[in-house]
């Protein structure tokens, strides 16, 4: 069964919200990308309570970081894979989805 299409609007804070996630998603990639060689080689990777970093990593990390919030963020944004939408629910899970 093919996805139905239900004309709903998107609200202002939605787009919003939408708009600034695809930025700050794409500003993350470029900012990675054009820094990338004047990263240190290892990295720190987690802090104990008072800041100190106490593991450390490989500067990729960061790639493979940034490769799975992209994969969430198409997963949410864009896909929606996760439960079936029919015409008798369609609106339900829109209104869920865009709520901020």
């Amino acid at each position: 069964m093919a996805n139905p299409k239900v004309n709903t609007p998107l609200s202002k804070s939605g787009i919003a919200v939408d708009a600034v996630s695809t930025l700050i998603l794409c500003y993350s990639w470029l900012y990675l990308l054009l820094n990338y060689s004047k990263l240190p080689e290892t990295i720190p990777t987690h802090f104990d309570l008072n800041g100190v970093a106490d593991a450390f990593g490989e500067k990729v990390q960061l790639f493979y970081l940034l490769g799975v919030g992209t994969v969430i963020f198409i997963r949410v944004y864009i896909l929606n894979l996760v439960t079936s939408v029919t015409e008798e629910n369609a609106v339900y899970y829109f209104i869920q989805s865009a709520k901020c």
